[in-house]
């Protein structure tokens, strides 16, 4: 009786258990997966407020682009002079945001909140007063560089949008009114709406909205009908940002509909603007998602061997929706990479584009000179004075012509360094107005120079590059505004760097002190170090620094930095004492072409322009030539008889065998044979020099040509 009373005990506790085992496996099930469900919720409005984010930040950027763009080309236009351009101004900004969908309109305004030129209308109702917009106080009584405004109706076409604004300043440098982009709203509601679609299945419950830090609503989606008031200070969004300024979570009623469901929110604030985007999801979307799975289950069954088949489908789900969730991270990191790579390049390119432009306008202004000059010597019973003087003109220009291709490719990098002594002094005391122009005038430029002159022997054009790339450095470590003082004297050592010793000799010190925002002691090491920088994205490539570095070691000095966050930074540039005698002779350099006694020359030359003209030069300064056409030709023309020739005049750039390489091989088998080469652009000779033979640069003058092939011929062994 007592073992079936045990047994019967046993049988009503495994019936128990078989009620209670799978209600309290199934509780804990539901537990887990309910705070599954909001922790994979507020992953999700994470990555849609940080993706929605990174989208932002790159369309405000354009929109700084857009307005660089509209500023220089008011550049020194005063308003009459815009308002005389209103046709042209108003084709070219219309021209520049045709592909931008993110912008709806372009205004500019003077000083009084007239407009000048819109791409909405033309001509514009120059009668419209915009003073009571809020971006126009903001950026010319508030002293704002740029402001978003608040949600608005165009007055010019009617469509809401809010606007981004940029104060622009007159020929005197005051502000002289405002350039203002009115933005679409509706380009950012297809984004989020594209955005939601694909962070979660249908849109019940979310949210995404780009709000002011002053609680003013620009975008909300889904649409809110009218037009949403600000945000009340008591709101939790205020609270949320104060405590983490650049992003967070919090839980809130719809900041815009009062009776809305609550709701889990996450912020992120977009980079240099007051702007912030949350993404949200009501709790109650969350929940009914939640209890659709657990119909699920309880539709399987709750028997016990079931409910363990239902904990591990809960789990491995959790682990897909985290791989999910992984990869759409991953994926939204490749598509930022390539946003940022496609905005670097557009601005590259824009660069490109200036600097093109700029160079098309200097060597037309040059053309036109030699062009007219030659077209009034065609002219008959011309007077010898006039002739003279138009010959000038057009000798003068290829002068100026020769410099500037001189210059540009000093800054590019792809010529070989010529060493000269030059007075530094001299030198500086030239380039200070270039610095001056290059960091504006709200840098105020302190300059400390001897009263004697120092010497150094390096390359001008590359010292002086050096020059303008700290300057420039220290611009933008100052954001344009502060005091870059240049100091130059003559020093007795290196100091101690790091980890090296200090350097006695005799060198010229010139050091470069800004009162910036310094460098942090960790980056020192690395500031010199190519492509590397401390500056945004778009706000320099991290070369210029690393070119002054290499000046100075290839000259035969150094260069060091000592900084202090907060406290600026001097850069000091040390390059070795030349003594004044070392100055090269400019009567020498100057001297009169040499007659060439019908000494013979072998002219190396693809171009037949070019060659044919270098033939009838050496005619014309007595040497007899032969032609040829690259370097086979030469060599075999030197195999039948390389005695009747006196120096070889060859050109570097060359279809197959280079200049470069066909002097060292006609060293080779000729070793007295001279050898001269010309060039005016050469990769060979930027990375490896002309290799001790006489350089002659294009474009080179009669007497030049004359110079340089005497001194070869006259070291020749007789």
């Amino acid at each position: 009786m007592p073992g079936k009373l045990r047994t019967i005990e046993l049988l009503r506790f495994l019936l128990v258990a078989s009620i209670a085992g799978p209600a309290i496996l199934l509780a804990a099930v539901a537990w887990l997966t309910y705070q599954a469900a909001f922790v994979d919720a507020k992953h999700e409005i994470i990555r849609t407020s940080e993706v929605a984010r990174e989208h932002a930040s790159k369309v405000f950027d354009s929109f700084a682009l857009v307005s660089d763009r509209v500023q220089g080309l008011l550049d020194r236009l005063d308003d009459k002079a815009i308002t005389a351009s209103e046709e042209s101004l108003h084709n070219k900004f219309v021209e520049i945001i045709r592909d931008l969908p993110q912008i709806q309109s372009l205004i500019v305004l003077d000083r009084d909140a007239r407009p000048l030129v819109a791409t909405a209308a033309f001509p514009v109702a120059s009668s419209e007063d915009f003073s009571d917009r809020d971006y126009f106080g903001a950026l010319t009584k508030g002293g704002a560089v740029t402001y978003i405004s608040k949600l608005q109706t165009s007055r010019i076409n009617g469509k809401t949008f809010f606007g981004w604004g940029q104060a622009r300043r007159g020929p005197d440098g005051a502000v002289a009114g405002v350039v203002d982009i009115a933005i679409s709203p509706s380009f950012f509601m297809r984004f989020y709406d594209t955005l939601v679609r694909e962070v979660g299945e249908g849109l019940d419950g979310r949210v995404v909205t780009m709000i002011r830090d002053d609680g003013q609503i620009l975008v909300r989606y889904p649409a809110f009908e009218g037009n949403p008031a600000p945000i009340s200070s008591s709101n939790p969004f205020f609270a949320a940002i104060h405590t983490d300024p650049n992003g967070g979570a919090y839980v809130n009623r719809s900041v815009i509909d009062s009776d809305a469901p609550e709701r889990l929110y996450a912020f992120r604030k977009v980079p240099g603007h007051p702007i912030y985007i949350v993404a949200g999801r009501s709790f109650g979307a969350v929940t009914s998602e939640w209890l659709h799975g657990m119909f699920a289950y309880l539709a399987v069954g709750v028997a016990g061997a079931l409910a363990l088949f239902l904990v591990t489908l809960a789990t491995l789900r959790g682990a897909r929706r985290e791989q999910e969730a992984l990869a759409q991270v991953r994926e939204e990191m490749a598509r930022r990479e390539l946003a940022e790579d496609q905005l670097r390049q557009a601005q590259k390119m824009e660069a490109v584009g200036q600097l093109t432009g700029g160079i098309a306008h200097d060597f037309n202004n040059l053309l036109t000179v030699i062009r007219s000059s030659i077209d009034l010597l065609r002219r008959p019973d011309l007077a010898d004075d006039r002739r003279r003087r138009y010959l000038d003109a057009i000798s003068d220009t290829t002068t100026r012509a020769t410099k500037l291709t001189g210059q540009l490719l000093a800054f590019a990098r792809r010529q070989a360094l010529k060493p000269e002594a030059f007075n530094i002094v001299d030198n500086v005391t030239k380039i200070i107005e270039m610095v001056r122009a290059l960091t504006g005038s709200r840098i105020a430029i302190e300059t400390h120079l001897p009263d004697e002159p120092l010497y150094i022997n390096a390359d001008p054009s590359q010292f002086d590059t050096s020059i303008v790339n700290v300057a420039v450095n220290a611009r933008d470590a100052m954001n344009g505004e502060g005091r870059l003082t240049i100091t130059v004297k003559a020093v007795s050592e290196i100091p101690a760097l790091r980890s090296r010793p200090a350097a006695p000799g005799d060198y010229i010190a010139v050091a470069m002190s800004d009162t910036g925002a310094g460098v942090a002691s960790d980056k020192l090491e690395q500031i010199f170090e190519p492509f590397f920088t401390t500056k945004g994205i778009g706000h320099g490539t991290g070369l210029g620094l690393s070119q002054v570095f290499g000046f100075a070691k290839q000259s035969g000095g150094e260069v060091t930095v000592e900084s202090e966050v907060g406290r600026g930074a001097t850069f000091t540039l040390y390059l070795p004492r030349a003594a004044a005698d070392s100055r090269p002779d400019e009567a020498t350099r100057e001297s009169p072409p040499a007659d060439g006694h019908d000494a013979c020359v072998l002219v190396v030359e693809d171009n037949a322009d070019v060659g044919a003209l270098a033939a009838q030069t050496l005619t014309e300064l007595g040497y007899s030539s032969v032609r040829t056409a690259n370097a086979e030709e030469a060599l075999a023309e030197l195999a039948k008889n390389a005695e009747r020739f006196d120096v070889v005049f060859s050109d570097v750039v060359m279809p197959g065998m280079n200049g470069v390489e066909l002097g060292r091989e006609i060293r080779r088998r000729y070793a007295d044979l001279p050898v001269v080469l010309t060039s005016g652009y050469s990769h060979a000779l930027a990375r490896n020099g002309a290799d001790g033979f006489e350089l002659l640069h294009k474009p080179y003058s009669v007497e030049q040509l004359s110079r340089a092939l005497h001194k070869a011929a006259n070291r020749r062994p007789v």
